[in-house]
């Protein structure tokens, strides 16, 4: 759908509601994926990134984060990863990392870049549309359809990132 400026209330009303279930276990709430990046198409789920503060604090997390309505899904996937998904249909995708995980400057840099790179944001608007049509019945080949585009963003984020040291 057509960004919505409300994702990024709904993403504030959110990092509130986690910071303070889990208190001191998590450094920080981001705001990530197509919700987050003003003026792009996404699907209305807001992805959210928490950096725990310790590896072991996201198994502290799971139950205060069910009493704010979050399913824990494990790691879905992801060694590492904490994983939570909130609504039915889905509203608020929950991924929770070590800071050190590989995962949360990948996250974040992917999310930057397409702030700082309206074209590239553009680009990325058109291939999800264009994938959301041909595969709307298969989330997992929409999803690693993408893959290439994505990969390519971050080695690029990547490198500007690098230059910046």
């Amino acid at each position: 759908m057509p960004y919505d400026p409300r994702w990024a209330d709904l993403f504030a009303q959110e990092r509130a509601a986690i910071v303070q279930a889990c208190g001191c276990r998590v450094s920080a709430v981001h705001h990530i994926g197509s919700t987050a990046v003003p003026g792009l198409a996404a699907k209305p789920i807001i992805d959210i990134l928490a950096v725990l503060q310790e590896p072991e604090d996201g198994v502290l997390c799971i139950k205060p984060l069910g009493r704010l309505g979050y399913g824990f899904r494990c790691a879905n996937g992801i060694d590492g990863r904490y994983y939570f998904t909130k609504g039915n249909p889905r509203s608020r995708h929950l991924h929770m990392y070590p800071s050190d995980h590989p995962e949360v400057g990948r996250h974040l840099r992917f999310r930057d870049y397409l702030r700082s790179d309206p074209d590239a944001a553009a680009a990325y608007a058109d291939l999800k549309l264009r994938l959301a049509a041909r595969f709307a019945d298969d989330p997992l080949a929409y999803a690693t359809a993408k893959d290439e585009f994505c990969a390519r963003i971050d080695r690029l984020a990547t490198g500007l990132h690098q230059g910046t040291e």
